[in-house]
């Protein structure tokens, strides 16, 4: 009840300060136990990303695996290699 209040919380603070389409709720913890933290968190507290016409849950589960922190930090650096430096490609010729 407590790891609830506490992450009820922060759910709050995130939407508060970032307004994210979703916020979703991943890591190594076992699958079963994600799902049991979410049905123990609601009610969420009221915040800016209460509003009509919602496509996405607040709070949804995410990937529950030893390897999704492992993933997570690995998206940032792959994403960087393969985006276009569009810098570059409009850099005008001389």
């Amino acid at each position: 009840e407590a790891a609830a209040a506490d992450l009820r919380w922060s759910i709050h603070l995130i939407e508060t300060v970032f307004d994210p389409q979703t916020v979703i709720l991943c890591g190594s913890a076992p699958e079963a136990l994600v799902k049991r933290l979410i049905a123990a968190i609601g009610p969420l507290l009221p915040s800016i990303a209460e509003r009509r016409g919602r496509m996405l849950p607040r709070l949804q589960p995410g990937m529950a695996d030893p390897w999704s922190v492992a993933l997570g930090a690995a998206a940032g650096p792959i994403s960087r290699a393969f985006d276009p430096r569009f810098a570059a490609i409009l850099k005008d010729s001389l």
